[in-house]
Formats: structure tokens, C-alpha cells, sequence
């Protein structure tokens, strides 16, 4: 019915403008580069310390992205820049 596939439509809209929650897509938000969605994402609950199924953080794939820009963002966040 219409009404059904209006929901799927909303709920489509808003999950396209939900920052994410779990680590994978915070962790390709930072490989990105995208700071102003890894802000939200932060804002919104995830640690600037969370760890990958590797026991990377945040950090490690900003510093090997040579991203800069986005390990100032994650350390003024409260990330820990020393974690192993």
C-alpha cells in the first residue's frame, strides 16, 4: 500500500541522516576524511576511542589516511593519541 511504502521511504530519508553508531561506519567516516559527519557521530555517542575488530582506534586510520585535520578533530574530542 501506499502508506507502507511511504514509511520505507521515510525511514530510508532518515537513516541517510542519522550519523552512525557502530565503529565500522564511524571507522569509513575518518578514512574519508569527513569531519563534519565524525563530529556529529561523536556528539551524538561514539567514543573518539572506539576500537575495530583489530583493536585499531579512530586515530590509527586518520594517521594512515594522512589525515590531519581529522586527528586534531579526534583529539580535541578526548581521543587518546597513545593508545596501542
Amino acid at each position: 500500500s501506499d502508506g507502507a511504502l511511504s514509511g520505507f521511504w521515510n525511514r530510508i530519508k532518515t537513516a541517510a541522516l542519522t550519523p552512525p553508531t557502530d565503529v565500522d561506519a564511524f571507522f569509513r567516516l575518518v578514512k574519508r576524511g569527513d569531519t563534519a559527519d565524525v563530529s556529529a557521530a561523536i556528539k551524538n555517542g561514539m567514543s573518539p576511542n572506539a576500537k575495530n575488530a583489530k583493536g585499531e582506534t579512530a586515530a590509527h586510520i586518520a594517521a594512515r589516511e594522512d589525515r590531519a585535520e581529522m586527528i586534531e578533530l579526534l583529539a580535541q574530542a578526548g581521543a587518546n593519541l597513545r593508545a596501542g
